[in-house]
């Protein structure tokens, strides 16, 4: 059997408690923190190759830290130096979750109402009258709608996705109707009006776990081009960060544990010690 000193016992009795409270204080694990971003326009109109109107983009964006971030941005009187859209309002809101998700709604609803963006990501539409959008187009042709939005929705961990909707939107040509634009239309619907181009829910991936998406894209005669409704989502990742297993704050109590222990450890020894040379 191996013996030990009084004193080489008592050194390393020390030095294990200092070993393991400076190991607690200073050891490390790995820890998740996603982050994610959303950016959304509502309206994109041009004559020809110049800009009438563009609501500007909003954007939102989280690093896993923060609360949820929603931006809106403002889009007042945006539509009175046009003649092409007589009724409506434009809605636009971004929204990145601390939790590695993010959201985005963007288009036309009627005058009074708002768009809101849930914690699922899903947009809705409240107030506004039925039928409040007006879109005027050249050949007499007219659309008309309670809504027209795309949305998205993306997280660091799954595939992102875009949907638009068309709320009691009507296609007419000389006040006959030409085209029947469902409620959710497929991506990349297209229709014709006479000699208009109508593009439906127009998606692209610019990147793996980005998805962009623009509800209603008008090519008229290559005179007025319109886009309503543009969003887009991700993207969103994993970020691997550290954090201690004991806390700063917690480093006075480690200290202390250390004091404790020489404050034993000390007067145990020296009573040895003179026990030993009795």
């Amino acid at each position: 059997m191996r013996s030990y000193s009084r004193p080489r016992v008592f050194s390393r009795l020390v030095a294990a408690a200092a070993v393991s409270t400076v190991a607690l204080s200073f050891s490390a694990t790995a820890a998740w923190a996603d982050t994610s971003t959303a950016t959304a326009n509502a309206l994109n109109l041009q004559l020809g190759s110049a800009s009438v109107v563009n609501s500007g983009t909003v954007s939102a964006s989280n690093d896993g830290t923060q609360p949820t971030v929603t931006n809106s941005g403002s889009t007042l009187n945006l539509l009175s130096a046009q003649s092409t859209i007589t009724a409506g309002v434009l809605a636009q809101t971004a929204v990145a979750f601390a939790n590695g998700s993010s959201a985005a709604c963007a288009g036309l609803i009627g005058a009074g109402g708002s768009i809101q963006i849930g914690s699922d990501g899903t947009c809705a539409v409240s107030g506004g009258g039925a039928g409040g959008i007006t879109i005027v187009l050249p050949n007499l042709t007219t659309i008309r709608a309670t809504a027209i939005l795309e949305e998205c929705f993306a997280s660091s961990t799954g595939t992102p996705t875009a949907q638009s909707q068309f709320i009691d939107a009507t296609v007419t040509v000389l006040g006959q109707p030409a085209v029947t634009i469902p409620v959710n239309p497929a991506p990349g619907t297209t229709q014709s009006a006479l000699l208009l181009s109508l593009g439906l829910n127009d998606q692209s991936t610019p990147q793996p776990g980005e998805i962009k998406g623009t509800a209603l894209s008008i090519n008229a005669l290559n005179t007025i081009l319109l886009d309503v409704g543009t969003v887009n989502c991700g993207p969103n990742t994993h970020v691997v960060g550290t954090t201690s297993v004991m806390p700063t704050k917690a480093l006075p109590v480690a200290a202390g544990f250390l004091g404790l222990m020489a404050l034993v450890a000390v007067p145990w020894y020296r009573r040895r010690q003179r026990l030993g040379r009795a």
